[in-house]
């Protein structure tokens, strides 16, 4: 977590949990903050065919996040 996207950074913690990830994305959708990311291994995926999943974020008052578990339902769109 930081003040500017250049840094300095403070590690928080993970992220997302129930996963080994390695390439994630955020995006904000009608006001609402989204965790997109890939895994290997659900659905019959690999190391070369991964899934692309996507989960709703939150933020605590102080602006860091609250860890999202992975999961391999869908999100209802706002």
């Amino acid at each position: 977590m930081g003040d500017s996207p250049y840094g300095p950074f403070e590690y928080k913690g993970d992220m997302l949990t129930g996963v080994i990830q390695d390439h994630h994305s955020v995006a904000e959708y009608k006001g609402r903050s989204y965790l997109f990311y890939h895994v290997q291994f659900w659905n019959g995926g690999s190391k070369t065919m991964r899934n692309t999943c996507v989960d709703p974020m939150s933020y605590n008052d102080d602006g860091s996040i609250q860890p999202v578990k992975a999961t391999p339902k869908t999100v209802d769109a706002p």
